[in-house]
């Protein structure tokens, strides 16, 4: 019987043929001559496409777009998540600080875990748990005392409000982990390259944010039937109540579609851009190395665990979309604290 690793690297090969397909064709362009040899072009365009898909599916689709979005990319990208931000960054340096950062954060999953399960809701203490793995990773960390002291001590007000006000906390949190992935790829990404192509990018996620925000796109959204239309029983007016709870339904629905657009380019961060800037190779790795890698970041079976759950959600979604969508956001609320 074929192990896993080896079914895995086979059933990239046909996706590795249509790549390789895909990349003939593009490469007659110029830019995509660029993008084969330059990484920073390549990853700055695969930034831009994402961003102007993302877009367009909020705009016209947003209840579809945050249905579909967790289900089918979430378990992938909390993988990226621990890969980028606890696995490969701790490897030969502080890896012992690991245990400390990520105990709090279990305690906080096992409580989500029990309200899943029916239990009662601890906000406060589901609050302190993701306090306390910030303010650990930040005492922790390699590097000069004094920064470290400095920015706990920054911390300190804003970890007090958000233990005042638990509901407003997590809100937030939702809403701000969007705009930190793009903050790291941004970070991770500049020197590499021209900096406008950076800044260009960077300019284009703010401008769609600011078209979707002041209500420039809304008669698009109209026409299009998107703020009325429901998915599996989820309607923007539901989802309001979580993302924007207290607003007038226009406003509220602008940052709602905000929320489903920040969120594809989260995903698409963890997945695409953050991946293709720290791979090993500056070349674009193919899929079958890409599994080799994440397998080599894992262990096999972190590995087999990830791909499973990569798996089971999208299938447990066919028989309860919404339940399986609401039951994912709730256990994988720690990784926006990560």
């Amino acid at each position: 019987m074929a192990s896993p690793s080896f079914s895995l690297s086979s059933s990239s090969l046909p996706l590795d043929a249509a790549r390789r397909s895909i990349y003939r064709l593009v490469a007659r362009t110029k830019l995509g001559r660029a993008c084969a040899r330059d990484r920073s072009a390549r990853l700055a365009t695969l930034a831009a496409v994402h961003i102007a898909g993302a877009l367009v599916l909020a705009v016209v689709a947003p209840v579809w777009l945050l249905l579909a979005g967790p289900i089918l990319l979430g378990v992938p990208h909390v993988v990226a998540d621990v890969r980028y931000l606890v696995l490969r960054p701790m490897a030969g340096r502080g890896r012992p600080v690991v245990p400390y950062v990520l105990a709090p954060l279990a305690g906080l999953t096992a409580l989500r875990a029990l309200l899943v399960l029916g239990g009662p809701r601890h906000l406060e203490v589901e609050v302190a748990f993701g306090s306390a793995a910030v303010l650990l990773a930040v005492m922790l960390a390699p590097g000069v005392s004094w920064r470290r002291l400095a920015t706990g001590a920054a911390l300190a007000p804003l970890i007090a409000l958000m233990l005042a006000d638990g509901e407003r906390a997590v809100l937030w949190l939702g809403h701000l982990h969007n705009l930190f992935a793009f903050g790291l790829w941004f970070a991770l990404a500049w020197g590499e390259g021209p900096s406008r192509r950076l800044v260009g990018v960077g300019a284009l996620l703010f401008g769609a944010a600011l078209l979707l925000i002041g209500g420039a796109l809304d008669s698009i959204a109209g026409a299009c039937g998107a703020w009325e239309a429901t998915a599996a029983g989820l309607d923007l007016s539901l989802l309001r109540e979580g993302l924007a709870p207290g607003m007038e339904p226009v406003a509220g629905n602008r940052v709602v579609v905000l929320f489903v657009f920040a969120q594809s380019v989260h995903y698409a961060v963890w997945l695409r851009l953050i991946p293709g800037r720290l791979a090993r190779r500056a070349a674009a790795p193919t899929f079958r190395r890409s599994f080799e890698a994440l397998k080599k970041d894992l262990g096999a079976v972190g590995f087999r665990v990830a791909i499973a759950l990569s798996i089971a959600v999208p299938a447990l979604a066919l028989l309860d979309p919404v339940g399986v969508r609401s039951t994912y956001l709730s256990l994988a609320l720690f990784h926006g604290w990560l």
